[in-house]
């Protein structure tokens, strides 16, 4: 991607206005108040493929019994499994949990690393829980990568990924990547995930958005070729 192509008053722009939407509407999830880095990188495991809206009831006693990586070895798979029914896919979720808390236990003392190389070794982690965790966990500054994530910036730059999967495209990851602001990276993919969700919606609701006034995608911009 020729990131020259993309006006540099655009990106600041988009940023100080994603930090603005969520500074006024956050949603006000629970898990978005952790503070344990194990509990955080569990948390962007269970919500994988799941609606966050339909779980926030049921998540308490998940945290409460998985609040170590010690304390979930200790929960047999079996109720590990009846207590993440309500996210789905909770067989593949619970063995997937035991085994992360296994490597983390045995491999790194019981300490979650500050290392998105190492986080990948975990299985079921990939770009997106481990940039999830490094931001939401450690505070590092790194956007966390989605198709709602790419879906809301390609329609606000105007801007188009060659691949068929676009969270597959490097050059747009690297992009995204550079859009985040120093220290402000939570409020940044807080506010990213919950215009996506509220606003810029497969079917967007473009004329209740706060930053449509500079929106390619609203404006009928031409779209540019990545």
């Amino acid at each position: 991607m020729d990131s020259s192509k993309i006006d540099l008053s655009k990106i600041n722009i988009f940023v100080y206005e994603i930090i603005q939407f969520y500074t006024n509407y956050k949603a006000d999830f629970i898990w978005r108040k952790l503070e344990s880095v194990w509990q955080i990188l569990l948390t962007e495991i269970i919500l994988q493929k799941t609606n966050a809206s339909k779980v926030v009831n049921f998540i308490n006693e998940f945290l409460r019994k998985c609040n170590t990586p010690y304390n979930t070895l200790t929960v047999p798979t079996e109720e590990l499994k009846f207590i993440l029914k309500p996210f789905g896919m909770s067989t593949v979720k619970a063995v997937r949990i035991k085994t992360i808390a296994e490597i983390v236990v045995n491999k790194w003392g019981g300490v979650v690393p500050c290392d998105k190389e190492q986080l990948m070794q975990l299985p079921g982690v990939g770009d997106y829980i481990s940039d999830a965790v490094m931001c939401f966990g450690f505070g590092c500054d790194r956007a966390v990568v989605d198709v709602n994530t790419i879906r809301v910036i390609t329609r606000y730059f105007g801007i188009q990924s060659n691949f068929a999967r676009p969270r597959y495209d490097k050059k747009l990851y690297s992009f995204i990547q550079s859009l985040v602001p120093e220290g402000k990276c939570k409020e940044f993919n807080w506010g990213i995930i919950d215009l996506s969700h509220y606003v810029c919606r497969g079917n967007p609701k473009c004329l209740n958005c706060v930053i449509k006034e500079h929106c390619s995608f609203f404006n009928n911009f031409s779209t540019i070729l990545i």
